[in-house]
């Protein structure tokens, strides 16, 4: 399986056909490597009070059961667990998914109204994870996320009631690191090559006319929401602006990622915010890996570049299942 993996990958930097065969073949081997989680004991209901929610398609339920499996290892196990279906959860993916989490809470998409917001990609995930901050502290995780030393860091601030960002690793500048203006966030993006909806956005920053000012360029995949420390009202109103101004038909603010922008903004505008960051906490590019990450964003298009994801996986379902 390997060599036929290496191979398409391998022609699939050429042809689009062979890269998504090797997108399939490499989420077919890791989905059939971790069967074996399907062993696991439930998870129990935590008693530290805090959620944790995440947005679910099918294609990522093994993987999301590894997420949230590593994560209830490696901190205190949350009080709910909140799950959105982006309407491809099937019968049985919803009854494997409640056999590992009894108090399982689902939500399907449809029942999420994003209001003057734009519907779709991950703003009903957004909208969602807002109302329930409102009565217990939140925290966003990707399906892609994996855990493998203590989160003190994030125990801390579920304690103190505290937002955290993960932050993200940008050459020649804070943003990414900590919390800056928004004319800061906007000087950087200007030194930015590429064509990308999240660079035309950030190069808007400094238009803002809102009360709000600060900004974090960070990974929405895993984000703190402390209870009653950001609203909707916040999202609706950088929502509207930005709309106006992004006036472009190659990004309309509908492009997918717009969610991701608004939520780092939210974020880092609630009182006494923090960002996780490296060497910790990692978006995982298929760079080689040390021995301190205690939590490993493993991004999309790097998500199988190599065995890094599947090993941790199988290695963590060894020794708990």
């Amino acid at each position: 399986m390997a060599i036929l993996l290496q191979i398409l990958r391998k022609f699939g930097n050429v042809f689009f056909p062979a890269k998504r065969l090797w997108e399939l073949a490499s989420l077919w081997h890791f989905d059939r490597s971790c069967r074996n989680i399907d062993n696991a004991p439930p998870i129990p209901v935590g008693e530290s009070k805090y959620a944790v929610v995440s947005m679910l398609r099918h294609s990522d339920v093994t993987q999301y059961l590894v997420a949230m499996r590593s994560f209830a290892a490696c901190t205190a196990p949350p009080a709910e667990i909140h799950i959105v279906n982006d309407s491809s959860l099937t019968n049985g993916d919803i009854a494997r998914l409640k056999r590992h989490i009894p108090h399982l809470k689902i939500v399907h998409i449809s029942q999420i109204d994003t209001g003057e917001c734009p519907v779709g990609g991950t703003w009903e995930r957004l909208k969602y994870i807002i109302d329930v901050s409102q009565n217990i502290y939140a925290i966003q995780m990707d399906a892609d996320i994996f855990s493998r030393q203590s989160l003190e860091d994030v125990e801390d601030a579920v304690k103190r009631n505290i937002p955290f960002l993960l932050g993200t690793e940008m050459p020649g500048s804070d943003n990414g690191k900590k919390i800056i203006s928004l004319c800061e966030a906007s000087d950087y993006a200007e030194t930015l090559t590429g064509v990308h909806v999240q660079v035309s956005v950030e190069r808007l920053l400094r238009q803002l006319t809102l009360p709000q000012q600060k900004y974090l360029r960070a990974s929405s995949g895993f984000a703190g929401f402390a209870k009653k420390s950001v609203s909707w009202q916040t999202a609706r109103d950088f929502s509207g602006q930005m709309e106006k101004l992004l006036k472009s038909d190659q990004f309309p603010w509908t492009t997918w990622g717009t969610e991701q922008i608004t939520s780092n903004f939210v974020l880092a505008n609630a009182p006494d915010a923090i960002v996780l960051t490296a060497p910790e906490y990692i978006n995982h590019d298929g760079s080689p890996m040390g021995d301190r990450e205690r939590l490993i964003h493993f991004l999309g298009f790097a998500r199988f570049e190599n065995d890094a994801y599947r090993t941790l996986a199988l290695k963590f379902i060894e020794e708990t299942a």
